[in-house]
């Protein structure tokens, strides 16, 4: 009981953080509200590769609140699922006062980094443009990957592989993701990195994310979420929830997520020393931070 009611007063805490203007750590006054959000579904598709279907269906979460650009982040969804399932996660995000944007990829895993950059730079576009219902609301220097899974492996391609990674992105997140066994990743890039793995993963064993954290570059974070009560869930239920409810570990997941994106998104210095002791808190679970 005392685990769940810290947890949750934690989340609030977190959750309640708005994005400063013109970035910087968040204002005493900000941190005291959360921001409402609206969502629109846009459809994006890559002129550029005419004899492929790179039709792509958006779902785009932004704060409600005009005049001020924020940080973007573009998640990718796993194998075999799609945005919504990851609703939870995505609204949490958007409420702690960043664009989100999490679009439904058509191909089978892996799939192409190139339409998640394209996405990026169609929300870069549109943000630039005065009459677009994102006009001035995208920070081009604050851009951010996540993925679950099959969707981890793209952004561990496009943010830290060394033969194709986009320069706008300034930070990932790999949630039971890993890296290709003899890899060449995180050679010369030192994009901030956050690895969300559980103990009891069934999929995608432990030990595969840990050697990820271990290979990548510092700055680097991990995140250890101990076994459920349900292990066979445990490679994607710490990331999503049930029933568009958040469980106490995707709580974790959600409140260290935000810690993140503000400490590399925003440079808020007292962002790891909030994500060390929120996590210590909790029973079993471990973090790591590697910053130098």
């Amino acid at each position: 009981m005392r685990r769940n009611i810290e947890l949750a007063a934690r989340l609030v805490v977190v959750s309640l953080l708005a994005v400063a203007c013109g970035g910087g750590s968040r204002t005493p006054e900000q941190s005291q509200r959360e921001f409402r959000f609206d969502v629109r579904t846009e459809s994006f598709a890559d002129e550029s590769r005419p004899a492929l279907d790179t039709t792509m269906y958006v779902p785009v979460r932004t704060p409600a609140e005009a005049g001020r650009a924020f940080p973007l982040i573009v998640f990718v969804h796993g194998s075999g699922s799609n945005p919504d399932y990851y609703r939870v996660l995505l609204e949490a995000w958007a409420r702690g006062g960043y664009v989100v944007a999490a679009p439904k990829l058509t191909s089978d895993p892996p799939y192409p980094p190139q339409d998640v950059s394209f996405v990026i730079t169609r929300l870069l576009a549109m943000s630039a443009e005065r009459t677009s219902p994102y006009a001035g609301m995208v920070d081009p220097e604050r851009i951010a990957l996540a993925g679950h899974s099959a969707g981890a492996f793209t952004v561990l391609g496009l943010g830290f592989n060394r033969c194709c990674v986009d320069r706008r992105v300034k930070a990932g997140v790999m949630l039971a993701g890993s890296a290709p066994v003899g890899s060449a990743y995180f050679s010369g890039i030192h994009t901030p990195l956050l690895v969300v793995h559980g103990v009891a993963d069934p999929s995608v064993p432990f030990e595969r994310g840990r050697q990820m954290f271990v290979d990548a570059a510092p700055p680097k974070i991990m995140l250890t979420v101990p076994p459920s009560d349900v292990p066979s869930a445990d490679h994607a239920r710490p990331y999503v929830g049930t029933e568009n409810r958040p469980l106490p570990d995707t709580r974790v997941v959600i409140a260290t997520s935000l810690d993140f994106f503000d400490r590399y998104l925003l440079d808020d210095r007292d962002a790891i020393d909030r994500m060390r002791t929120a996590v210590d808190a909790e029973l079993g679970f471990k973090l790591d931070v590697v910053e130098s």
